[in-house]
C-alpha cells in the first residue's frame, strides 16, 4: 500500500529533492497501483531513509518533456505526493514496459545539455526529459554501498515507472552533472542505452557559473564547512574539492569551489571510460558553432532519421532554460568577468591535478565537426 502525503508548504530550493523541501501531512493509504494508472503521477525522489519512492501527482495538462528541469516542475506543481514502499516497486515495474530505446545525456553542466534535451524533443518519436531528480538521490546511496550493483534493480524500476507512458518511443534523459558518477550502474541497468557526454573549456565553464552567482547575489567565496556540506548533500562526499584546500584554510575561493565540482565530473568520466563505457562526447563550442555538422554526426550515432535534422535545428531557436534562474536573458547587462586571479588559480589547480589537465583539455571519445 502507498501513503498519500498532503502538501502544506513547499520551498523553491534548487538543491537535491528531499523531504525537507515540504511540510507534509499523512493522508489516506491507497493501493500502490494508482501510480501506474495515471500518467501524470511520476517518480520524484528517493526517500532512502524510509525506503520509499516518492511520486509527484501533477496536473494532467503539464508536459514534463517541455520542462527545463523536471524536478522543479514536479516540486512547484505537485498537488500531492505519494510514497510507495521499495518492496512494492518490483511488482509495479513488471506491469509496465521498459523504454524501447534510451539515450542518456551526461555533462559537466553549463555545457549545452539542457539545449540538447530541447533539440531531441523536436525529433518525432523521441521524448526527452531534463533532470528527473531520483537519479541524483542515488549518488550518495551508491557511493556508500558495499556493492554498487545493489542499486541496479532499484534504478531499473525507477526508470520504468517514470518512462512507461512513452515506452513505445525513444526516451532521452538529461541528468544533473553529478550523475556521471553512476554511469556504470546505469550501464548495467540499461546496457542498450546510448551515452552522450557534453563538456566545455574549463575557463568558459567557470565563467558561466561566475555570472550566475553574481546575478543571483551569491557570495563567490565560502567557508570550507559550507562547501563540504553542500557537496556532500549532492554526492555523499567532499574529497573531490578538499584535495585543493590548503591545510588549515577556513574559507575557499571561487576557483577551488568550482574546480572541485569540475574535477568530480571529469574524474568520473575517465572512470567510466576505463570501465569500458562508450560515449559520444562533444564540446559545447563545437555544437554551438557547427550546429548542423555536429547534429548530423550525433544523429548517425543515435541512428535517428536524417529527415528530422531540420526539425532538430529548431531546438536552437529559444533559450532552453527560459523561465529559470539559469536563463540567458538574466545575463543581459551582466558583464561581470571572472577575475584574472581566479583564472590563474583555476589553471594552477588543473595543472597540479594528477590528470595534468588544461582548461582546453580534449577528453577521450570527443567527436569534432
Amino acid at each position: 500500500m502507498a501513503q498519500i502525503l498532503e502538501i502544506l508548504e513547499r520551498d523553491e530550493e534548487l538543491g537535491p529533492s528531499r523531504m525537507a523541501h515540504f511540510k507534509l501531512r499523512d493522508g489516506d493509504t491507497i493501493p500502490s497501483e494508482v501510480v501506474i494508472q495515471h500518467d501524470n503521477i511520476t517518480p520524484y525522489f528517493i526517500d532512502a531513509e524510509s525506503r520509499r519512492l516518492i511520486f509527484a501527482d501533477v496536473p494532467a495538462e503539464i508536459d514534463l518533456t517541455t520542462a527545463p528541469f523536471v524536478y522543479v516542475v514536479q516540486r512547484e506543481h505537485a498537488t500531492r505526493l505519494i510514497a510507495v514502499p521499495f518492496e512494492d516497486l518490483a511488482d509495479l515495474a513488471q506491469q509496465v514496459d521498459a523504454p524501447k530505446a534510451l539515450i542518456l545525456i551526461y555533462s559537466t553542466g553549463r555545457a549545452g545539455s539542457t539545449l540538447m534535451n530541447q533539440i531531441l524533443n523536436q525529433v518525432d518519436g523521441v521524448s526527452s526529459f531534463s533532470e528527473p531528480d531520483f537519479f541524483l538521490n542515488l549518488i550518495p546511496m551508491v557511493y556508500h554501498a558495499d556493492d554498487r550493483e545493489t542499486y541496479v534493480e532499484l534504478l531499473t524500476q525507477c526508470v520504468k515507472l517514470f518512462a512507461y507512458p512513452y515506452a513505445d518511443q525513444t526516451i532521452a534523459i538529461k541528468f544533473r552533472a553529478e550523475c556521471i558518477d553512476i554511469a556504470d550502474v546505469l550501464q548495467q541497468a540499461f546496457p542498450y542505452a546510448q551515452n552522450i557526454f557534453m563538456y566545455r573549456d574549463a575557463i568558459q565553464w567557470a565563467s558561466s557559473w561566475y555570472r550566475i552567482i553574481v546575478k543571483r547575489g551569491k557570495l563567490t567565496s565560502r567557508t570550507v564547512e559550507q562547501a563540504r556540506t553542500g557537496t556532500t548533500l549532492f554526492t555523499g562526499r567532499s574529497d573531490h574539492f578538499e584535495q585543493f584546500i590548503p591545510q588549515d584554510a577556513t574559507t575557499i575561493d571561487f576557483a577551488i569551489g568550482t574546480m572541485g565540482r569540475y574535477i568530480f565530473y571529469i574524474e568520473a568520466y575517465f572512470r567510466a571510460i576505463d570501465q569500458g563505457l562508450s560515449f559520444f562526447a562533444l564540446r559545447y563550442q563545437d555544437l554551438n558553432t557547427q550546429r548542423e555538422t555536429m547534429l548530423r554526426k550525433l544523429f548517425d550515432y543515435l541512428d535517428l532519421p536524417d529527415e528530422q535534422l531540420i526539425a532538430a535545428l529548431a531546438g536552437f531557436d529559444k533559450d532552453s532554460q527560459a523561465g529559470t534562474v539559469l536563463e540567458r536573458a538574466g545575463d543581459k547587462g551582466n558583464q561581470q568577468q571572472l577575475p584574472d586571479d581566479q583564472v590563474a588559480h583555476i589553471r594552477e589547480l588543473l595543472e597540479g591535478h594528477p590528470l595534468k589537465l588544461t582548461p582546453d583539455s580534449i577528453l577521450p571519445a570527443t567527436i569534432f565537426p
